[in-house]
C-alpha cells in the first residue's frame, strides 16, 4: 500500500547533442574532478539554427586547454562544452551559491566566451 521515493537529484535540461544525449551534471562532475577547478555550472544553450550545445562557467585559474586536455581523459570530445567562461571567481548570491542567472547571461551572450 505505501512504496518507497527515493530522490536521487533534480531533473535538469537533457542537451541533445547530434542525436547523442548528455546530462549537464554529469559534465559538471567531471569537471569539479579536474585539478585547480574550484566550482563549475554547466548549461544548455541553443544556436542559431536551434541546436542544443553545452556551455560552461568555470572558477578556476587554469586555461582552457588545460581543462580540456583533463576533461577528456574522462568524458567523449562530443560532450565538450562549445562555450566556456573561466574566471577566478564566479558571481555569487547573497547566500553564497553560484549565480546562474548572471552566468547563464555571461554565457549566452559574452563577446569574449570562446565557441567551438
Amino acid at each position: 500500500r505505501y512504496g518507497e521515493l527515493r530522490l536521487l537529484g533534480r531533473v535538469g535540461r537533457v542537451a541533445n547533442l547530434g542525436g547523442k544525449k548528455v546530462v549537464p551534471a554529469e559534465l559538471e562532475n567531471c569537471l569539479r574532478a579536474v585539478a585547480g577547478v574550484a566550482d563549475v555550472w554547466v548549461t544548455v544553450l541553443q544556436d542559431r539554427h536551434h541546436r542544443d550545445y553545452l556551455a560552461a562557467a568555470v572558477e578556476t585559474a587554469r586555461s582552457r586547454e588545460v581543462i580540456e586536455r583533463e576533461l577528456v581523459r574522462h568524458v567523449a570530445a562530443w560532450k565538450l562544452p562549445k562555450r566556456w567562461l573561466l574566471q577566478r571567481h564566479l558571481p555569487r548570491t547573497d547566500r553564497g551559491k553560484l549565480d546562474t542567472a548572471a552566468l547563464a547571461r555571461s554565457l549566452s551572450g559574452e563577446a569574449g566566451a570562446a565557441e567551438g
